[in-house]
Protein backbone atom coordinates (compact mmCIF):
# COMPACT_ATOMS: atom_id res chain seq x y z
CA UNK A 1 0.00 0.00 0.00
CA UNK A 2 1.45 3.74 -0.80
CA UNK A 3 0.93 6.20 1.72
CA UNK A 4 0.28 9.83 -0.09
CA UNK A 5 0.63 11.44 2.74
CA UNK A 6 -2.82 11.04 4.31
CA UNK A 7 -2.68 12.15 7.80
CA UNK A 8 -5.52 10.76 10.51
CA UNK A 9 -7.29 13.59 12.81
CA UNK A 10 -5.06 12.87 15.84
CA UNK A 11 -2.36 14.20 12.65
CA UNK A 12 -4.34 16.61 11.90
CA UNK A 13 -4.93 18.50 15.61
CA UNK A 14 -0.75 17.36 16.14
CA UNK A 15 -0.54 19.56 13.33
CA UNK A 16 -2.59 22.37 14.37
CA UNK A 17 -1.02 22.38 17.24
CA UNK A 18 2.36 22.63 16.51
CA UNK A 19 1.17 25.73 13.98
CA UNK A 20 -0.49 27.18 17.38
CA UNK A 21 2.42 27.32 19.46
CA UNK A 22 4.55 28.83 15.92
CA UNK A 23 1.96 31.31 15.81
CA UNK A 24 2.35 32.16 19.50
CA UNK A 25 6.46 32.30 19.43
CA UNK A 26 5.94 34.51 16.55
CA UNK A 27 3.87 36.81 18.40
CA UNK A 28 6.31 36.66 21.22
CA UNK A 29 9.47 37.51 18.95
CA UNK A 30 7.34 40.89 17.98
CA UNK A 31 6.32 41.53 21.62
CA UNK A 32 9.81 41.22 22.27
CA UNK A 33 10.92 43.33 19.81
CA UNK A 34 8.55 46.26 21.15
CA UNK A 35 9.42 45.72 24.07
CA UNK A 36 13.32 46.52 23.70
CA UNK A 37 11.86 49.45 21.24
CA UNK A 38 9.39 51.33 23.76
CA UNK A 39 11.67 50.12 27.24
CA UNK A 40 8.71 48.11 28.38
CA UNK A 41 10.20 46.72 31.42
CA UNK A 42 6.76 45.24 32.83
CA UNK A 43 6.56 43.05 30.02
CA UNK A 44 10.59 41.56 29.97
CA UNK A 45 9.72 41.19 34.01
CA UNK A 46 7.02 38.76 32.88
CA UNK A 47 8.29 37.14 29.98
CA UNK A 48 11.85 36.45 31.43
CA UNK A 49 12.53 33.26 33.17
CA UNK A 50 14.35 34.06 37.02
CA UNK A 51 17.65 32.31 35.35
CA UNK A 52 17.70 34.69 32.08
CA UNK A 53 20.70 35.34 30.28
CA UNK A 54 21.15 37.70 27.68
CA UNK A 55 24.82 37.65 25.59
CA UNK A 56 25.27 40.97 23.92
CA UNK A 57 26.80 41.47 20.55
CA UNK A 58 29.63 42.80 22.39
CA UNK A 59 30.20 39.47 24.66
CA UNK A 60 28.75 41.15 27.76
CA UNK A 61 26.84 39.05 29.74
CA UNK A 62 23.58 40.40 31.30
CA UNK A 63 21.30 38.40 33.81
CA UNK A 64 17.94 39.24 34.19
CA UNK A 65 17.98 41.97 36.82
CA UNK A 66 20.96 43.17 34.35
CA UNK A 67 18.63 43.26 31.83
CA UNK A 68 15.94 44.79 33.22
CA UNK A 69 17.74 47.98 34.55
CA UNK A 70 18.86 48.63 30.74
CA UNK A 71 16.02 48.44 29.78
CA UNK A 72 14.88 51.37 32.12
CA UNK A 73 17.34 53.16 30.47
CA UNK A 74 15.98 52.71 26.92
CA UNK A 75 17.07 51.41 23.82
CA UNK A 76 19.54 53.11 22.04
CA UNK A 77 17.67 52.04 18.99
CA UNK A 78 14.84 54.28 16.65
CA UNK A 79 13.83 51.29 15.06
CA UNK A 80 14.34 47.15 14.17
CA UNK A 81 12.47 45.44 11.34
CA UNK A 82 12.80 42.14 11.46
CA UNK A 83 13.45 40.40 7.95
CA UNK A 84 13.52 37.35 8.70
CA UNK A 85 12.31 34.70 11.61
CA UNK A 86 12.25 31.15 12.40
CA UNK A 87 10.81 28.94 14.61
CA UNK A 88 12.27 25.24 16.07
CA UNK A 89 10.75 23.09 18.46
CA UNK A 90 12.36 20.31 20.58
CA UNK A 91 9.83 19.15 22.92
CA UNK A 92 8.79 22.20 25.69
CA UNK A 93 12.00 24.08 24.00
CA UNK A 94 11.60 26.52 21.46
CA UNK A 95 14.65 28.74 19.39
CA UNK A 96 13.57 31.72 17.79
CA UNK A 97 16.35 33.03 15.33
CA UNK A 98 15.98 36.07 13.60
CA UNK A 99 17.60 38.94 11.85
CA UNK A 100 16.41 42.49 11.40
CA UNK A 101 17.54 45.81 10.17
CA UNK A 102 17.99 48.38 12.71
CA UNK A 103 18.12 52.04 13.28
CA UNK A 104 19.96 53.66 15.65
CA UNK A 105 18.94 57.01 17.76
CA UNK A 106 21.90 58.59 16.61
CA UNK A 107 20.75 57.35 12.41
CA UNK A 108 23.39 54.82 12.56
CA UNK A 109 21.83 51.77 10.85
CA UNK A 110 23.32 48.08 10.43
CA UNK A 111 21.68 44.80 10.66
CA UNK A 112 22.13 41.75 13.69
CA UNK A 113 20.92 37.88 13.62
CA UNK A 114 19.58 36.45 17.10
CA UNK A 115 18.65 33.65 18.53
CA UNK A 116 16.15 33.41 22.11
CA UNK A 117 15.13 30.05 24.25
CA UNK A 118 12.00 29.78 25.07
CA UNK A 119 10.66 27.12 27.79
CA UNK A 120 7.38 26.06 27.91
CA UNK A 121 6.12 25.60 31.81
CA UNK A 122 2.94 24.94 32.73
CA UNK A 123 1.58 26.44 29.20
CA UNK A 124 3.24 29.65 29.51
CA UNK A 125 6.41 30.36 27.52
CA UNK A 126 9.40 32.31 29.35
CA UNK A 127 12.87 33.16 27.65
CA UNK A 128 15.44 32.03 29.00
CA UNK A 129 18.08 32.91 27.28
CA UNK A 130 19.11 35.60 24.47
CA UNK A 131 22.05 36.14 21.96
CA UNK A 132 22.67 39.29 20.01
CA UNK A 133 25.21 38.97 16.87
CA UNK A 134 26.27 42.39 14.90
CA UNK A 135 26.22 41.56 11.14
CA UNK A 136 29.77 42.80 9.69
CA UNK A 137 28.75 42.29 5.91
CA UNK A 138 25.15 43.16 5.55
CA UNK A 139 23.18 40.35 3.72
Amino acid sequence: MIDYGAKSLADGHAVNDQLLREQELRALNEEYIRALLSGDVDWYRARLADDFVCIESDGLILDKAAFLRRTVLGSMLSSYVVEEVTVTFYGDVALVRGRGAWTQQTGVAGQSRYVDVYVSSGGDWKVVSAQVTRVVRPV
